[in-house]
């Protein structure tokens, strides 16, 4: 019989060869006995064993899990726990979640136990309503009623019901009646904006008397817009007519926008529009008009105002694109700060309209030039395109993490990076992801990426992935750009006659390679697919109907998904902008866009696709594939042959005829 002693020498053989081949610190990890103490301390805490939790407590020293085990204890024991407690283990535990989770979790039981004293003095802003509302009725309890009242606006004027914690409150403030006006109708258009006309209704009784009527006019104008035109209902200056007036002219101007510009130019000479009012109005008007390419309505391509909003910023600027007012896009480019586009977007889109430009300044011309050749040494969508269209290489700046026994080393030295590994080592990954998030930004940023790696490198790629670019991590491209489950990506491309760099492109942005992803839409596995699309193609391409817990099998899910993907492609002449958008917003609401813009080149069909999510999974899905392709060492171009004709090409005609003006 072989001892124990040989097990334990083979044992310390194994635990040798693993640091020699793989370069792991095993004293960075807890040991196995240390997580066995970790498991039954947590047992005897929740079987209330208190004398034997504090022995094995003890026994753990400084186990990276131990502040764990503190936290689970204080969070048991409320009720005898001081707040200056609470605050110190906060303090302490700063660099990690818990402490501000414990900290959360104690206000809540605050709330829960009407200690509105603590509450008041301790509360710190929290992100639900319920604590929001709770702090108001703490202020209230407390004594401090006139700051509980200062609180009831802002969370009163809400396009929904608030939260139930707020209803004492609510219901003084609004029998005292301390609400101005402004704040009924600010919160009945808000309601109105999210359908919510029951609600309106309810609301409809805080409004003046002498508005009363206006009040009832806003819900039959906002059935029916076209009611404004009969202006002599609308003469009575007042705070609700000018409402009314705001409402019905936006709902009105995606049906009939020459109409609603009509009515503005009579309303703001006749009602007393705030500047606010007037910049609401007009940005809406902006905006719609914008989508439909219909900005000429309000004023020439020059004369048309400019907005704070960043969202009016983008599609005046998209509008004057489409119909080729390239000078007017230029010159809103340089009085727009790039920000508001998005830094690469804005250099993009500058560089285009000067090269559209009938007549340029030399020194105009030596700018756009200028973000030109910055944009195209970037890695991205825009980079891609840029070095594309400038014919130059595009830059994809490869800078792997070296981890190493020094960098384990220092991460052992940092008890935060030591929690998220050992909770990943436990098994509690639903708490290291937590703790992940929490401290990642942070650490330094050579110590976070120190940390992204090693969790990579114990095997969970996809959190490692998704905290890349928080984490500093960005230039790792092995790191973001991983080759999961490849040799089923190949079998699927070989099969599909799909390219490869697009599968895990679009695979990689669908789930994170996640193979229990599950989209709050309810898609599942790699490729994201809804239960009724993935049975649909099993039934085309001859498969079993698969259960919906069949598409958290990575082999099944590749082969569904690739399929279909091939099917969009197919359906739009082998168009990956198309495909993908089709894809992810599907293939209906892709023949509408490319009904309204499918005249325009690609990235100006890209940049039009009204869902944002689509607009930008689209660019991500090809500056994806573009990286895969050159990890895989493909030599594929950014845009396919098919891609490059569509529209009527991605540089407007005549572009090289340009006049230069001196």
């Amino acid at each position: 019989m072989i001892s124990r002693r040989c097990f334990a020498l083979a044992g310390a053989l194994v635990s040798v060869l693993l640091y020699l081949f793989t370069g792991v610190s095993q004293a960075f990890e807890g040991t196995h006995q240390e997580r066995q103490n970790y498991q039954a301390a947590l047992s005897d805490l929740e079987r209330g064993r208190t004398v034997e939790f504090q022995q094995k407590l003890q026994q753990l020293g400084d186990y990276p899990l131990v502040a764990y085990l503190e936290y689970r204890s204080i969070r048991r024991n409320f009720s005898r726990t001081t707040p200056e407690q609470i605050l110190e283990f906060r303090a302490t535990h700063r660099p990690s979640h818990i402490g501000e989770r414990l900290f959360s979790e104690w206000l809540a039981y605050l709330r829960r136990r009407g200690d509105w004293n603590n509450l008041a003095k301790y509360y710190e802003p929290q992100s639900s309503a319920e604590m929001q509302c709770a702090y108001m009725r703490a202020l209230y309890n407390a004594g401090q009623q006139d700051k509980a009242f200062d609180e009831a606006p802002k969370l009163w004027v809400v396009n929904r019901s608030q939260h139930k914690e707020c209803d004492p409150i609510f219901k003084v403030w609004l029998a005292r009646k301390l609400y101005s006006q402004t704040h009924v109708w600010d919160r009945l258009g808000l309601v109105y904006a999210a359908g919510q006309r029951g609600l309106a209704n309810y609301l409809r009784r805080f409004v003046a008397q002498d508005d009363q009527a206006m009040a009832e006019e806003l819900d039959r104008v906002h059935l029916r817009p076209s009611r404004l035109s009969n202006t002599s209902r609308y003469s009575r200056d007042r705070l609700g007519t000018r409402r009314v007036v705001m409402h019905g002219l936006k709902r009105m101007v995606p049906g009939n926008p020459s109409s609603a510009v009509s009515l503005w130019q009579h309303y703001r000479t006749q009602l007393s529009f705030t500047e606010e009012e007037r910049r609401r109005v007009e940005d809406s008007l902006l905006k719609e008009l914008a989508r439909i390419d219909q900005t000429n309505l309000l004023a020439a391509p020059h004369d048309l105002p400019q907005s704070q909003d960043a969202r009016v910023v983008r599609e005046v600027t998209l509008s004057l694109m489409r119909q080729g007012a390239w000078d007017a896009v230029f010159d809103r480019l340089l009085e727009t700060e790039p920000e508001a586009l998005g830094v690469d977007a804005w250099r993009y889109w500058l560089w285009l309209s000067a090269i559209n430009h009938p007549t340029l300044a030399p020194e105009d011309l030596r700018v756009a030039e200028e973000a030109a050749e910055a944009l195209s040494k970037e890695r991205g969508y825009y980079g891609f395109m840029m070095a594309m269209r400038l014919g130059v290489e595009p830059s994809y700046s490869h800078h792997p993490i070296r981890l190493g026994e020094q960098g384990l080393t220092r991460l052992q030295a940092l008890p935060a990076a030591s929690r998220v590994v050992e909770l990943y080592a436990i098994g509690q990954e639903s708490s290291a992801r937590q703790e992940l998030s929490h401290v990642v930004t942070r650490l330094a940023p050579s110590d976070a990426r120190l940390l992204l790696k090693r969790v990579f490198d114990m095997g969970w790629i996809s959190d490692a992935m998704f905290h890349a670019m928080r984490g500093g991590a960005q230039d790792d491209l092995d790191l973001r750009f991983p080759l999961a489950f490849e040799h089923l990506f190949r079998q699927a491309a070989s099969r599909t006659s799909l390219s490869l760099p697009l599968l895990l492109g679009l695979s990689r942005q669908e789930s994170l390679f996640r193979v229990n992803a599950r989209s709050s839409a309810g898609a599942r596995g790699l490729m994201q697919l809804m239960p009724a699309t993935a049975q649909e193609v099993a039934r085309i391409i001859g498969r079993s109907r698969p259960g919906t817990s069949d598409l958290y099998q990575p082999k099944l899910n590749i082969e569904l998904g690739s399929n279909y993907l091939a099917k969009r492609l197919s359906e739009f002449n082998d168009n990956r902008a198309l495909a993908a958008a089709a894809y992810n917003g599907g293939a209906t609401n892709v023949k509408k866009w490319l009904a309204a813009y499918g005249e325009q080149p690609l990235d100006l069909f890209i940049e039009s696709i009204r869902f944002r999510e689509t607009r930008e999974y689209v660019k991500l899905v090809l500056s994806f594939s573009a990286v895969y392709a050159w990890k895989l060492g493909f030599e594929a171009p950014f845009l396919n042959d098919s891609e490059l004709a569509f529209g009527p090409g991605l540089v407007q005609e005549g572009t090289a005829e340009r006049q230069v003006q001196p």
